[in-house]
């Protein structure tokens, strides 16, 4: 979350925010709230549609947890990744960021 939006973790319901708050989760931003649940929700695939580019780039770097990305995120810099990408029946390995963008871009 810090990378997010500088959130850091206090407790189960609180966040401390970069301006040094204490919030209560439901006030973080979509993109930190999709990464925790990608996170805490393995098993489940989590629609990413809503969270910005900047969540979206650090969810990518996990190595757990299943998204569904309607759109190929903006990527300026490569990085590694561990992800299939499932699209028409057919599934393909990435461990480049930028790769993955261009097999989402070109199906």
């Amino acid at each position: 979350m810090k990378a997010i939006d500088g959130s850091e973790y206090i407790s189960d319901t609180n966040m401390k925010t970069k301006y040094n708050e204490i919030v209560d989760i439901s006030q973080l931003s979509t993109g930190c709230k999709t990464a925790i649940l990608v996170n805490w929700f393995t098993n489940n695939i989590i629609k990413c549609i809503e969270a910005g580019s900047n969540a979206v780039n650090i969810i990518l770097r996990f190595k757990t947890g299943n998204i569904l990305l309607p759109l190929a995120p903006f990527i300026l810099r490569d990085y590694p990744v561990d992800a299939y990408l499932h699209v028409n029946g057919k599934i393909k390995y990435y461990t480049s960021a930028i790769e993955l963008t261009g097999g989402m871009i070109d199906g």
